[in-house]
């Protein structure tokens, strides 16, 4: 794995108080890769039906756009970096 292919896409919506919860997250501890941050209400791209999202916030770790690994609900910064960095190691 390499960090450079590597990125979060965080789905969540501005009525979503957990999603707000992670995006306050994300900007005091930033991840390691690419964060993009996807609001469903406003999602024109169908982002959240390519990634099947039922619920939010739902964060989805991509490598060259093929999931990885995904998270459902709050998630510390740590624990997804702690996660990419070990992946790195394999």
């Amino acid at each position: 794995y390499n960090y450079s292919r590597m990125k979060l896409m965080k789905f969540g919506a501005d009525w979503c108080n957990p999603c707000k919860i992670q995006n306050s997250e994300f900007e005091k501890n930033p991840p390691k890769v690419e964060l993009q941050i996807v609001d469903v209400d406003e999602d024109t791209d169908d982002l959240a039906s390519k990634y099947h999202v039922r619920n939010i916030p739902v964060i989805v770790l991509l490598d060259n756009d093929k999931e990885i690994h995904r998270w459902t609900g709050f998630t510390k910064t740590y624990q997804i970096n702690d996660y990419i960095d070990n992946l790195k190691k394999q």
